[in-house]
C-alpha cells in the first residue's frame, strides 16, 4: 500500500508546491512514467491566480515522471491562463459539472475518462460523489477526496436537518476514497463525526500562497479607497458566512461609532455568492438602521490581500 499511496510532504515546507499532497514516494523514473494522475477540478477558474498555484502543484508531480490530467466544468475565458499548465505538460479537458451527487451522466463520463487516460491516482475537491463513483467504477486504485471547508450548516451556524446528520454522501464518500485530504482538524473531526475513518483522513491545510512586493505606498492605497491619512481603518478578511461573524463586529462597530468618528469598517471578502444573500441582507438592514452607512464597506472577493492589510 505504501508503493502505491503518494507520502505526504512535511507540514514545515512552506512553499504551495512542496505542500502539495499527492507526491510519489519511492518510485523510480521508469515506474513513475507509468503513473498517471487526473485532478478533478470540477469547476472552472476565476482568476490567473488560481492556474499558478495549481501550477506549482502540478510541477512536484511532472518532475517525478508522472502524467497529469486537469479536468475543468470548462475552460477560462482567457485561454493564456492555461499557457502554464500546457508548457508543464498537463492535458486539461472539460467534463459537464454533476447536476446532483449522483448525476448518472457525470458518473459515467468519468468512469470513461480514466479509463482511456488509465488513471492511476484520483483527485478531487468539495465537488466528490459522483467523480469517486466515476473513478471507482473505472478501477482506479488510488482516489482522494480534499474536503476544504466545514458543511454549510457551521458555516450557517445552524443545527444540521436529519437529512445533513445521516450525510449519505460524505458517508460514500469516504468508503469510496483510499484518503480523505481535510483542510483543518475541524474538518477532520466534523468527517469523523459523519462515519469517515479516522485512519482515512490525513489533515493537509492549504498552501499560504507567497506574498509579493506591493510598489505601491500606503497613501496611494487609501486614496485608491477613498479614505484620508486620518481616518483608522478597521479591516476584516474573510468570507461573508455566518459562522465569520461580520453581524457582531458590524454591531460593535455601530455602537462604538458616535464615539470614534475617525474610524471606518473595511470587509474584504466574497459576499456575493450563493448562499449568502440572506446573511448579507441582514447585515446590510442592520448597517442601513445606523447613521454610519457611509463609514462601513464591502469590498468583496480580492486577489491583492497584501494592499487591502497595507491600507489599515
Amino acid at each position: 500500500m505504501a508503493s502505491e499511496i503518494p507520502s505526504m510532504i512535511s507540514a514545515d515546507v512552506k512553499t504551495s508546491a512542496d505542500r502539495f499532497p499527492i507526491k510519489p514516494a519511492g518510485l523510480t523514473a521508469s515506474e513513475a512514467v507509468k503513473r498517471v494522475f487526473v485532478h478533478y477540478w470540477g469547476s472552472y477558474f476565476k482568476s490567473l491566480r488560481q492556474v499558478r498555484d495549481l501550477g506549482l502543484r502540478f510541477r512536484v508531480l511532472v518532475e517525478n515522471g508522472w502524467q497529469c490530467h486537469l479536468v475543468l466544468e470548462r475552460l477560462p475565458d482567457e485561454g493564456s491562463w492555461l499557457n502554464e499548465l500546457h508548457e508543464l505538460g498537463v492535458m486539461v479537458d472539460c467534463i459537464k459539472r454533476p447536476k446532483s451527487n449522483f448525476d448518472r451522466s457525470a458518473i459515467r463520463q468519468i468512469r470513461d475518462y480514466c479509463t482511456e487516460t488509465r488513471c492511476h491516482t484520483f483527485l478531487c475537491d468539495n465537488i466528490h460523489m459522483s467523480p469517486l463513483i466515476g473513478a471507482a467504477w473505472a478501477g482506479v486504485p488510488s482516489r482522494f477526496w480534499s474536503k476544504r471547508a466545514m458543511n454549510s450548516y457551521f458555516e450557517q451556524c445552524r443545527a444540521p436537518s436529519l437529512k445533513e446528520r445521516i450525510a449519505i454522501s460524505t458517508r460514500l464518500s469516504g468508503w469510496l476514497s483510499t484518503k480523505v485530504l481535510a483542510v483543518s482538524r475541524s474538518v477532520a473531526d466534523e468527517l469523523e463525526s459523519s462515519g469517515v475513518p479516522r485512519k482515512k483522513i490525513l489533515v493537509q491545510p492549504n498552501p499560504r500562497p507567497e506574498m509579493s512586493l506591493i510598489h505601491r505606498s500606503r497613501e496611494e492605497i487609501r486614496t485608491e479607497l477613498g479614505y484620508t491619512e486620518g481616518d483608522i481603518i478597521l479591516i476584516s478578511i474573510g468570507r461573508m458566512e455566518k459562522v465569520k461573524g461580520w453581524d457582531l463586529l458590524v454591531d460593535a462597530f455601530l455602537q462604538q461609532a458616535c464615539n470614534h468618528p475617525n474610524v471606518r469598517l473595511l470587509l474584504v471578502g466574497s459576499c456575493n455568492i450563493k448562499g449568502q444573500e440572506d446573511f448579507r441582507r441582514d447585515v446590510e438592514r442592520m448597517i442601513d438602521r445606523s447613521d454610519h452607512r457611509e463609514r462601513i464597506r464591502f469590498q468583496g472577493h480580492q486577489q491583492d490581500v497584501q494592499s487591502m492589510l497595507l491600507a489599515g
